[in-house]
């Protein structure tokens, strides 16, 4: 928490004093990742061959979807943006048991990042990098409360991404962005209580997963693009 509350405030410091002397925009837009979760995926195989009668298997973790919105500030050909991202995902898995009951398992995975950037311009083109605080939180169903989730791990750490940038002219009010990034964590996620919640156990240290994500996000900017 005290981590969150200092980088928060330090972002909001350099964000005010760049406003003051830069053009502000907003941002709003959506975000695909890819991520491998090569050990999670496996708990979900292990968990598949632990019911003989599933009818619908737990799919591998990969792609991950949500929001990204943001400001930024910028003049000339440097600028400075922060953002909140927002990818989620979940997985299920339905069947029979051996003593003809149904079951039915879901897990959601979401990863929350803020973050503050330094970008670089020239013409239609820009790079840009941020550090920022990544949350991965993942929690299940509870039998009978479809609307009711319970938490299962959350865990943050700071995180880094690194990005491209190619911008449209748009119109007076509006333009796109197309943002190819990849990110990455600078410490690892706890996922150990996915075991024991699928009652498998496949020897895997799940203490310690850093998983990176390949994507693109499609961003509207307010306002034409001065290039």
């Amino acid at each position: 928490m005290y981590l969150k509350k200092c980088f928060l405030s330090i972002s909001l410091l350099i964000f005010l004093y760049s406003v003051c002397i830069g053009q502000v925009n907003f941002k709003v837009g959506y975000s695909f990742g890819y991520t491998q979760m090569k050990d999670a995926n496996i708990v979900h195989r292990a968990y598949n061959d632990s019911k003989p009668r599933i009818v619908e298997i737990m799919k591998d973790l990969h792609w991950m979807h949500g929001v990204e919105v943001g400001l930024r500030s910028k003049w000339e050909s440097v600028g400075i943006e922060i953002s909140y991202q927002n990818l989620g995902r979940d997985r299920s898995a339905i069947g029979l048991e051996l003593d003809d009951s149904t079951f039915e398992k879901t897990l959601f995975y979401s990863t929350r990042t803020y973050s503050i950037a330094l970008e670089n311009y020239f013409g239609p083109f820009g790079y840009g990098a941020s550090i920022g605080r990544t949350k991965l939180k993942v929690a299940t169903d509870i039998a009978g409360i479809s609307s009711t989730k319970r938490p299962l791990t959350s865990d943050a750490n700071l995180s880094s991404q690194f990005y491209l940038l190619l911008s449209a002219p748009g119109t007076k009010t509006v333009s796109l962005t197309i943002k190819p990034y990849v990110s990455f964590n600078w410490g690892g996620f706890n996922l150990s209580n996915l075991e024991p919640e699928l009652k498998v156990d496949t020897t895997l240290d799940l203490s310690d997963i850093k998983p990176t994500f390949w994507g693109v996000s499609l961003l509207f900017y307010n306002g034409p693009q001065d290039f």
